[in-house]
């Protein structure tokens, strides 16, 4: 740990995924509220998030997720929860 450096001890996310989240690179602090990162979504997208939103869970996506229809959005969370939705029961 480099002396004086409060970015010096932060755990490392690069390469990590989270949801439909890859991160890329740190970026630096974000408004304060932690360490920041550059994550790619499956999308395409690109969004900076905080670590403790990537580790809880708070953030999975870049926000494209909202934007689909709701059985769309059913397939990709069960998809992302390892569960299966009614429709793929039944087909």
């Amino acid at each position: 740990m480099r002396k004086g450096n409060k970015w010096s001890n932060f755990k490392d996310e690069t390469g990590n995924r989270y949801g439909m989240l890859t991160v890329k690179e740190f970026v630096g602090s974000w408004r304060g509220k932690g360490a920041a990162w550059l994550c790619v979504c499956d999308c395409g997208n690109e969004t900076i998030v905080t670590g403790v939103n990537l580790r809880r869970g708070y953030t999975r996506s870049c926000g494209c997720i909202n934007k689909l229809t709701i059985e769309e959005r059913r397939r990709v969370l069960s998809e992302l929860q390892g569960t299966d939705t009614k429709a793929d029961r039944e087909g």
